[in-house]
């Protein structure tokens, strides 16, 4: 709330507040220099920080803010750093806007010159603060772009260049000389407009030719001589970078740039290292989207050979992170024959590389290798055939860590980027007309796609969709469905994988090899539900404890999609190439598992979906998957009619199903 209301609604805590104010501010500096604390400050800036002047503040009330606004200021020359700071926010909100400009240049104006021989940093550093808050507050402010605000702020960029020593090596401090070279960078952002058809004032002030100078004669061209001992070093080489960055941005076109990315990028500091990938990396995913107004700068062109480099040679995590994802954003044919000349590493070796690091790193390094290493794998297949064939050993274990990296129990960042793989590789691998990779793992793919699709997240669902979307839209695919070239969404979109997938398996002729595949999906082989089952016995159902819910991941309505495909498969193809020895293990495993169903209902108490709710619920979601698999195998052996209707719980006849009926007599 503003000033005016608060202390209309507490008037008795106006005198109060601006007494007990005015004493700290007396209080928090004292000739010696001596370190005083006093117990109110901290409370007393905290809470006038929450309030800001209203536009009629002294109107309608004899409560001005303007009163407190002097003793904030002086608390800003607290010996404690965090105290300083807190002045500084304190300060913006009681400091109209119209306002901001002139009460910039009074605070600059006693900042000391170079040539004074007796000043404080602390009294720098907080008067630094509040004129950098205050200026930050101009570039949130809708009054950015108003021609007159901006004379305003070119009148303080003058009165800014007159204490420039600050930022320069005169002065010692590096904390001081980062806040005010934050300065700096704040105004070349708020005056980088122009007005009424002229340049910016940012050009015609000579601006950028002082921040130059500033930048030639730093530590970032002769070299650091400091160590991390050394008070504020970290955070004066942010701001050093910052600034940096924003001048050879500004200078690209005009060719005056003090300082290239690749000097930046060298740097022993990791500050400088993350901070220019950052800009970077912005750089080019902007350029990569073709999102951006223009394309890259031809400074930035050739730059895929230093990324090599710096990859092999970067030890710090978020900087190799960031390297990566500029390779990923680049073209591979930019820097992908480079391999051999910059890093020693054919490029099959490179992709070796990429994928050993996609295994064994975490988090966020891993997602992004795996998704370069995808990238690769495309570029490599869709080149010449000497090079597809090259990379098909190598193939195998990418399937294996891509179906690794769709666990539930990964973070959702490695699903993201198991789905992205997918995808950009989907014409070459999930739907290609002579498939590189052999049956199994191709349908191990799929498989992947369709576990994606039942992922509990959001994103991970919608980016799962855009593999099905790239399916549908291949020659080899449109014609399968009539979704072909649409937008569909995740619900939609898994019936749509599995009429693809059955497609696919009809022209690659390789239904009588995939059926078992697809008929252990339908069973659930793999998944260990007796032991899952039998674990339940003995933990307790908490209150509110999700354990292994999915909504999403409904096996019900998997196996329902799933056997409609397979039965109309198998009713308009022919099937006589299928053996009966090439499904034996399936039947078996099928009639062994309705044997143990039966078994398990029958230690289930009466009333079981009452009782044991969980149990009986994972029972019976077995005892449909074994239905329809059975249906589905009696299909192919000839004993079941056309007209026969899909089995369920309740109807199933008891060729098919005797262990229902023992389960009902059992509950009888």
């Amino acid at each position: 709330m503003t000033g005016s209301e608060f202390f209309s609604r507490f008037p008795e805590l106006y005198p109060f507040l601006l007494q007990q104010l005015e004493a700290v501010a007396n209080t928090v500096d004292s000739d010696t220099g001596e370190l005083n604390r006093h117990p109110s400050m901290f409370l007393l800036l905290l809470v006038l920080g929450r309030l800001y002047p209203s536009p009629m503040d002294g109107t309608y009330s004899t409560l001005s803010m303007a009163p407190f606004i002097p003793f904030i200021m002086r608390c800003g020359r607290s010996p404690v750093y965090r105290s300083r700071v807190m002045a500084a926010r304190a300060l913006v909100p009681f400091v109209m806007v119209d306002e901001i400009p002139t009460t910039i240049r009074t605070l600059l104006a006693k900042l000391p010159n170079c040539t004074d021989q007796c000043f404080r940093q602390n009294h720098i550093h907080g008067t630094l603060l509040q004129v950098f808050h205050l200026l930050e507050a101009c570039t949130d402010s809708k009054y950015r772009l108003n021609a007159y605000f901006q004379q305003l702020l070119a009148d303080v960029a003058v009165c800014t260049r007159a204490k420039l020593w600050l930022a320069e090596r005169q002065n010692p401090c590096l904390v001081t000389r980062a806040v005010y070279i934050d300065i700096l960078f704040l105004l070349t952002r708020c005056l980088d407009k122009p007005t009424k058809g002229t340049e910016p004032a940012v050009e015609h002030l000579g601006f950028w030719e002082d921040v130059r100078k500033i930048i030639s004669g730093s530590e970032l061209i002769t070299g650091f001589p400091y160590t991390f001992t050394v008070p504020g070093l970290p955070q004066y080489l942010q701001s050093l970078t910052k600034l940096a960055i924003a001048t050879a941005q500004a200078g690209e076109q005009a060719g005056n740039i003090p300082i290239f990315f690749s000097q930046l990028l060298e740097s022993s500091f990791p500050e400088v290292r993350l901070l220019t990938l950052d800009a970077l990396l912005e750089r080019f995913s902007t350029a990569a989207s073709g999102l951006g107004e223009k394309g890259l700068p031809p400074l930035l062109w050739h730059m895929g050979g230093t990324f090599l480099m710096l990859a092999m040679k970067e030890n710090h995590p978020e900087c190799f992170c960031k390297i990566l994802k500029i390779l990923h954003c680049m073209d591979p044919n930019e820097w992908l024959p480079q391999t051999e000349h910059c890093i020693h590493l054919t490029p099959k070796e490179f992709l070796i590389w990429t994928m050993d690091i996609a295994s064994n790193e975490r988090s966020e390094i891993q997602s992004v290798a795996l998704r370069l290493a995808s990238r690769v794998i495309a570029h490599h297949l869709q080149t010449c055939e000497e090079t597809r064939d090259s990379v098909a050993p190598t193939l195998k274990s990418w399937v294996q860590l891509v179906a690794f990296s769709c666990g539930e129990h990964l973070p959702t960042e490695s699903r993201l980027a198991a789905a992205e793989a997918l995808t950009s590789t989907t014409p070459f691998l999930l739907t290609s007309l002579h498939p590189v990779l052999g049956l199994q793992d191709t349908l191990a793919l799929w498989r992947c796609v369709l576990t994606l699709l039942q992922s509990e997240e959001q994103a991970v669902r919608d980016a799962a969709t855009g593999t099905v979307v790239t399916a549908m839209s291949q020659g080899s695919t449109c014609q399968s469905t009539e979704f072909a070239f649409c937008q569909v969404d995740a619900s939609i979109a898994l019936p749509l994988a599995l009429a693809v997938l059955c497609d696919l398996l009809q022209q690659w002729d390789q239904l009588a090899p995939g059926l078992p595949v697809l008929l252990g999906w339908l069973l659930g082989e793999g998944d260990d539900f007796v032991v899952r089952v039998e674990s339940t016995h003995q933990v307790e159902d908490y209150l509110f404890e999700k354990t292994e819910v999915n909504f999403w991941a409904e096996t019900l309505i998997f196996v329902k999609y799933l056997s409609e495909h397979l039965f109309q498969l198998l009713s308009k193809s022919s099937c006589n190439a299928l053996s009966p020895q090439s499904l034996h293990h399936l039947h078996r495993t099928a009639s062994e598992q309705g044997h143990l169903l039966s078994q398990l209902f029958r230690e289930l108490p009466p009333a079981a979906e009452f009782l044991k709710t969980v149990e009986f619920t994972r029972l019976r979601i077995q005892e449909e998957r074994t239905s329809a698999c059975l249906r589905l195998l009696a299909l192919l052996e000839g004993k079941e009619r056309e007209d026969t209707p899909i089995l369920g719980a309740s109807d199933s006849p008891a060729e098919a199903n005797q262990f229902t009926l023992v389960r009902k007599e059992t509950a009888c």
